[in-house]
């Protein structure tokens, strides 16, 4: 295994990978912000690099809710928030993204540039 994990890693990751670093994750926040309310519902990949579907059906498998990651060109009026059922309202954005492919049962909660 890799000692160093760098941006490029996520854009591949698989979907264990994802749910050991986002799952592990809010353990860790529960545990020491002393959470016992299931509070930690969303996720933000690290460097901001989309996971494409293996982050996604790792975020469906462990019940978070929504992703705040993908980001969009900037619009007027800017984008909502959108469920991933559909096809995204927008382009893959950024370079070297790894946008999810297939319907997904969580929301974007897309940041416009």
């Amino acid at each position: 295994s890799n000692a160093t994990v760098d941006e490029r890693f996520w854009s591949n990751a698989t979907v264990d990978d994802w749910a050991k670093e986002m799952a592990g994750m809010r353990i860790i926040v529960e545990k020491y912000a002393n959470l016992t309310d299931n509070s930690v519902v969303g996720v933000r990949a690290p460097y901001l690099r989309v996971g494409g579907n293996n982050q996604f059906t790792m975020m469906e498998e462990q019940a978070f809710l929504y992703d705040s990651t993908i980001t969009s060109p900037l619009s007027n009026p800017p984008l909502w928030p959108y469920t991933m059922y559909f096809r995204m309202p927008h382009r893959c954005h950024g370079n070297l993204q790894s946008c999810p492919t297939r319907s997904h049962a969580v929301w974007e909660m897309v940041l416009n540039e």
